[in-house]
């Protein structure tokens, strides 16, 4: 009988894994006219039922029902103070009897959790780490305009209700949109150059694009406790803070010039390297407030190969849906 009951056990605990945490009551019929009613009313007790010794537990139960003036029964985990009710027969401790109750959903901290990323921000660089001279270069973009957006997947672990570590695999689109629209990306036996374009149109945009295939890994420490209700991969903490690296290659590149000659509206689109970097490294800040999540990315190395090009450090900044 203990071990059927201990596997029982085992199983609902297990069953956390694809279901919702509502708080209730399990009730488990044993022999003709014997019960046990198991009441979860915190999912942070679910945790602490694991290490527990059921066993032990039931023998305890047991000799208690058999004896009048027996003792509570003692808990397995040392320190814990015995929680027995002898009014109405109800034992309030380490161990329960499972029957399934349909109503009844467990959800607490998986093994793991994945689940569809997106992201939407802007981006820039600075210029030799300096964000000053920005505005005078040929280089200079607009936050308006120069769009981020990634896609992807994030496997959560969770250790603990305050503890996890995010790991992601993405693709990022990353658009350069230059400040002055004339402007274009040229290559030369020397790395590329932002020159001026000397045709007589009327320019409406340039910009350089960049498509990485990325991986980050984000420790994450939660404070606040999950809304009632949700399942885990939708859990909003009162705040969320994380810092952790990511690394990226690049698939692809293109500059585009748009302009307007003779009433008609051109596009001018060119791939190539343009002597970019292949791969590309840095550090994610990314902060949670309830259900609004923010982030903040930074490249160490340089957008474009040393000494083919100017030394601009990549950043992105923008929204987690």
């Amino acid at each position: 009988m203990i071990k059927l009951l201990s596997t029982i056990l085992v199983i609902l605990i297990q069953i956390h894994a694809s279901a919702q945490f509502t708080p209730d009551t399990v009730v488990i019929e044993l022999a003709s006219s014997s019960k046990v009613v198991f009441t979860i009313g915190d999912r942070s007790d679910l945790e602490q039922l694991r290490e527990y010794d059921y066993q032990a537990l039931f023998d305890d139960i047991f000799l208690q029902l058999e004896s009048e003036e027996a003792p509570a029964p003692h808990s397995p985990i040392a320190g814990d103070p015995p929680m027995t009710e002898k009014k109405g027969r109800t034992i309030k401790s380490q161990n329960y009897d499972v029957k399934w109750n349909d109503d009844l959903r467990f959800k607490v901290f998986p093994d793991g959790n994945t689940y569809v990323n997106f992201e939407l921000g802007m981006n820039n660089y600075f210029d030799n780490g300096s964000f000053d001279d920005m505005q005078v270069q040929p280089y200079s973009v607009r936050p308006w305009g120069s769009w981020f957006f990634s896609t992807g997947f994030m496997h959560r672990f969770r250790f603990s209700r305050n503890f996890s570590l995010e790991s992601t695999l993405s693709m990022s689109v990353h658009s350069f949109k230059l400040e002055d629209d004339n402007i274009r990306l040229v290559r030369t036996d020397h790395g590329v150059e932002f020159e001026p374009d000397p045709r007589n149109v009327d320019f409406i945009k340039s910009k350089l694009s960049v498509t990485y295939l990325n991986a980050s890994f984000i420790p994450m420490f939660d404070i606040g406790k999950p809304k009632p209700g949700c399942e885990e991969h939708t859990l909003r903490y009162n705040f969320r803070l994380g810092l952790g690296p990511y690394i990226g290659h690049r698939i692809a590149s293109y500059t585009k010039q748009r302009y307007e000659i003779d009433g008609e509206k051109e596009n001018d689109l060119e791939r190539g390297r343009f002597d970019l970097e292949n791969i590309r490294y840095g550090v994610r800040l990314r902060v949670g407030v309830d259900g609004t999540d923010l982030f903040f990315d930074y490249d160490l190395n340089t957008l474009f190969l040393k000494g083919r090009g100017p030394e601009l450090n990549a950043w992105s900044v923008g929204f987690i849906f």
